[in-house]
C-alpha cells in the first residue's frame, strides 16, 4: 500500500497526516525519520496491515514563496549535474579517439583536451565501448523527487521535481550525446527503478 506522509514544520517537529488513512497524524524530529513513524502510525490504525508492506511518499508541505525556491535549486542543480554527466561522457569519447583514431601520444591528448596526462589516462581506461552512454533511467527517489541516471556514464545525472522534468533531462542528454536511438524508461518508485533494455527508440 502506497501512502503519502504530509510534514508540515511546527514548532521544531514535522506534524504529518496522511491523506490516505483519516485519523492518521503523528510527528517526527526530522524527514528521515518520517516513513518509519508513518509506517507504525498506519500498521497501528489499520490491523490488517503490516509496517513492513507500506510505502511511504514523503512530501514536505512548505509555502509558496519557499517551495518555489527549491523547485528552483533543484531544477538548476539538476540541470548542471546532467550537464556534467554529459561532459565526462564526452571527454571520455575524445581521449578515446584522439588515443585510437588519431593516434595521439597522451600528452599530445592533454594538450587538445587542456586537462593533465594523468587525467587523459583515466579518461582512456575509463571508457567502455560496449556501454552506450545514452542508457538513461528515471526512477522516484525517497522525498518525491525524480533522479536521472545516466547508465553507461555510471554517474546519477540530477534530482528533479518531476518525472516529466527528470524525462526531458534524459532526453537532453540523449541529443548531447548525438545517438537518438535509445530508451528512455522511468518507473513511479524507487523499487521499481529500470534500466533501459537496448531497444531502438526515438525521442
Amino acid at each position: 500500500m502506497k501512502v503519502t506522509a504530509q510534514a508540515q514544520r511546527s514548532g521544531g517537529w514535522w506534524a504529518i497526516e496522511v491523506p490516505e488513512v483519516p485519523g492518521v497524524f503523528t510527528q517526527a524530529k526530522r524527514l528521515e525519520q518520517v516513513p518509519a513513524v508513518v509506517a507504525d502510525a498506519v500498521a497501528t490504525m489499520l490491523d490488517d496491515l503490516a509496517a513492513e508492506d507500506l510505502e511511504i511518499d514523503v512530501v514536505p508541505v512548505l509555502d509558496d514563496e519557499i517551495s518555489s525556491a527549491v523547485a528552483d535549486a533543484m531544477r538548476l542543480a539538476g540541470e548542471a549535474q546532467v550537464a556534467q554527466v554529459a561532459a565526462s561522457a564526452a571527454m571520455r569519447l575524445a581521449a578515446h579517439l584522439l588515443r585510437e583514431n588519431v593516434s595521439l601520444s597522451v600528452r599530445d591528448v592533454a594538450a587538445v583536451l587542456r586537462v593533465s596526462h594523468q587525467r587523459v589516462s583515466q579518461l582512456v581506461d575509463s571508457f567502455d565501448s560496449s556501454v552506450p552512454t545514452t542508457d538513461v533511467e528515471v526512477a522516484a527517489t525517497v522525498g518525491g523527487a525524480w533522479e536521472v541516471k545516466v547508465v553507461g556514464a555510471g554517474a546519477v545525472g540530477g534530482l528533479f521535481a518531476s518525472q516529466a522534468a527528470a524525462m526531458a533531462a534524459g532526453r537532453d542528454l540523449v541529443a548531447l550525446a548525438g545517438n537518438p536511438e535509445t530508451v528512455v524508461r522511468g518507473s513511479d518508485s524507487k523499487a521499481g527503478r529500470r534500466r533501459s533494455d537496448g531497444a531502438a527508440a526515438r525521442g
